[in-house]
This record gives C-alpha cells, sequence and structure tokens, in this order.
C-alpha cells in the first residue's frame, strides 16, 4: 500500500486539523505525504510530516487555509489551483474531507496551462490579425468603389475628349487636303481643348488614387498662411472675376500642409467657377463645431475646428448635398469647366485627417461648406 502510495504522479498529503478548545480550527499539521509531494509543496524540503501549513512560510498551501476549514467543517470538496513559486510549476488541487483532517491531491498541469496560455496567445494575434484584416479590406473595398465608379464613367468623361481630338483631326485632315483655309485654326483650337480637358482629368484621377493609397504624418499648420498663398496664387482668376475674398482667423489644425493646400485651393476656385455674378463673393471664416455636429460625428468639440467656405454662386439643390462629393458629380454638366473629381478630392483628404465635410446649397443664392478638423495640440 505504501508503495502505490508513493509511485503516485501526484502529490498526495493528508492534514489533521489542529482545533482550540472551542472546537475552531487554527491549523493544519501533515501527517502523511508521498514522496512528490515534497517537491509540489517545497523544494527545499525533504521531510514535509508533522509540518504545519500557516506556520511553514515555504509551504505555500497556508493560502488555502479557508478553503481546507470548510472542507472540514461543511464536507464540501475543493477545488482549485496552486503554484510552486520555486519551480514555477502549475498544480490542480482537490481535497476532500477525512475523518478529523482532509486529503489533498496536487496534479501537475503545467503542461496543459503553458498549451492554453499559447492558444490563448494565438488566439489574441490572431484576433489582432483579423482586426487588421478588416481594416485593409475596408480600405480596399473604398479603392474599389472608387474604381468601379471610375469605370462607369470612363466612356463619358475620358473617351469623348479622345473622340474629339479624333473628329476634328480628320476633318481638318480632309480639310487641308482639299482646301486649306484660316477654318482649320478653329479646328486645331478644339484638339488642344480637349487635350487639356483630358490631361486635367487624368491629373485629377492620379491626385486621388495618391490620396487613397498612402499613409501622411500629421503636423501643425497654419490655415491662415495656407489661405493667404493660395489668394495671391488665384488673385489674377480673382480680379477677372471682380470677386471679394473675406479671411477671418483660422489658426491652426493637425494635417499635411500640401493636402491643406489643396483642400482649400479646391473648394476657393469651386466658388469662384460656380458662379455667374457681377459681384462674386467667397468667405473663409472659422467657427464652432455646434453640438449637433458634435453629437452626430461623435466627437469632441474642444478638440476639433470648424472652417466655414461659403460663397453667393449658383448654388444646388440640398437632396445633392451629399451627391456632390461623389466621383466624377457634376451637377450642372457641361456648363461649367471641371472633370467632377475637384470635390472627392475634398472629401478624401477631409477623410484622411479623421475630420467631416458637408455642403448645404440654395439654386441661385450660393453654397456653404464647413470642414470640420482636427486642432493642433499644444507642446
Amino acid at each position: 500500500m505504501q508503495g502505490i502510495f508513493n509511485s503516485s504522479p501526484n502529490g498526495i498529503v493528508a492534514l489533521k486539523a489542529i482545533k482550540t478548545g472551542a472546537d475552531k480550527i487554527v491549523d493544519f499539521e501533515i501527517i502523511a505525504a508521498n514522496n512528490n509531494s515534497m517537491q509540489v509543496l517545497d523544494e527545499g524540503e525533504t521531510n514535509i510530516v508533522g509540518k504545519k501549513i500557516l506556520r511553514e512560510q515555504r509551504l505555500h498551501i497556508g493560502g488555502y487555509f479557508d478553503a481546507f476549514v470548510a472542507v472540514v467543517n461543511n464536507g464540501v470538496p475543493f477545488h482549485g489551483e496552486y503554484k510552486n513559486v520555486h519551480t514555477g510549476k502549475w498544480y490542480e488541487v482537490d481535497a476532500i474531507r477525512m475523518r478529523n483532517g482532509l486529503v489533498a491531491t496536487f496534479t501537475d498541469t503545467t503542461q496543459k496551462k503553458e498549451a492554453a496560455d499559447t492558444i490563448s496567445g494565438s488566439f489574441l494575434k490572431l484576433k489582432n490579425n483579423a482586426e487588421e484584416l478588416k481594416v485593409m479590406n475596408s480600405k480596399l473595398e473604398q479603392t474599389n468603389y472608387d474604381l468601379l465608379q471610375f469605370a462607369s464613367v470612363a466612356s463619358h468623361d475620358l473617351k469623348e475628349p479622345l473622340r474629339k481630338i479624333q473628329v476634328y483631326g480628320n476633318f481638318l485632315k480632309d480639310k487641308m487636303e482639299k482646301e486649306p483655309a484660316a477654318q482649320e485654326n478653329k479646328y486645331i483650337e478644339k484638339i488642344i481643348s480637349a487635350s487639356n480637358r483630358m490631361q486635367i482629368l487624368i491629373d485629377d484621377v492620379l491626385t486621388l488614387s495618391k490620396l487613397s493609397n498612402s499613409e501622411f504624418a500629421m503636423v501643425p499648420v497654419n490655415l491662415d498662411d495656407i489661405i493667404g498663398q493660395i489668394t495671391d496664387d488665384v488673385d489674377i482668376t480673382i480680379k477677372e472675376k471682380g470677386a471679394k475674398v473675406k479671411k477671418g482667423v483660422l489658426g491652426e489644425v493637425s494635417g499635411v500642409r500640401g493636402q491643406m493646400r489643396q483642400l482649400f485651393q479646391n473648394l476657393i476656385l469651386n466658388s469662384l467657377k460656380f458662379n455667374n455674378k457681377e459681384n462674386p463673393r467667397v468667405s473663409i471664416l472659422r467657427k464652432d463645431v455646434s453640438k449637433d455636429e458634435a453629437k452626430e460625428y461623435g466627437i469632441d468639440a474642444s478638440k476639433y475646428v470648424c472652417i466655414e467656405v461659403a460663397d453667393n454662386g449658383i448654388g444646388f439643390e440640398d437632396q445633392f448635398s451629399d451627391k456632390i462629393f461623389g466621383l466624377f458629380q457634376r451637377l450642372n454638366g457641361n456648363i461649367y469647366q471641371g472633370t467632377g473629381i475637384g470635390l472627392s478630392i475634398c472629401k478624401k483628404i477631409v477623410d484622411n485627417h479623421k475630420g467631416f465635410i458637408s455642403a448645404k446649397g440654395k439654386p441661385g443664392e450660393g453654397a456653404t461648406f464647413r470642414i470640420l478638423l482636427p486642432l493642433a495640440q499644444a507642446n
């Protein structure tokens, strides 16, 4: 019997409850222990029989004293976990009442626990990889959506300029072969105009593509400097239109300087282009982020700034306020020059900055764009 007891791969100990005169358990004494239990409970001891679990610091099962008391008093078996701090091994602890004490068995579960930890770590890694894949898929879906939009209108927006080049080129060829005259200049002008429009369209598509596939470092950007440079650059257009541009104090935002310049240049030129009045007006002002906007976008209004770009141009119906940011959207057909990508580029830039852009309009009265951008963080 003793041979079976000692040959068990588990640590087994018998504990006798030590009670006071009031029949209260104050400690447990080890009255029997097999060979493996000495390694389980105390690596430094050769014999633990006769030791009391609360008095011996190296007997870390003292932490189960209350649980052992409950086993003796209530007769309910106990199941728990134990780690030997000296060896780093883990054991499952099972205790049952026996006479005036209990028997505790310690089963080595180190390998099982390490395997469980490995599985848990692999699962966490897999979960993180899945989240990253989800983000990448989302970006890929957006890129594919942009490409599908591009493909659906390419026959109209890219083939039309090329068709004109071919048609007027053939006219010019035939005309020059039969009777050279001044009419050829008109054909040449049409060819040049169509070619220029095609070049602008291609440049805009490339710009949108770059914005969709790049990561950028955000730095403090002074919008007052940006707007000043833009108005200087488009000064000739402003004078030709007889336009007035009103600029408020805008301050700094967190962003990419080049993209901020492109964003506001597109909006300002858009306001000037779509304006057939004798006194065009464009205003670029700083506004507070409204409570409704903060709630709608789920942001802290104190960390964002609103820049409002408004004009008194041709405007648009409010029902098109979301549609105008779509790729190749032109609400006015071919009446005004353009590729229909400008506002889509603006939307992409704002999205890159984790900002928001909205538009409101009224036919014949103008359009207002509200751009919410993160404020530059104070050093």
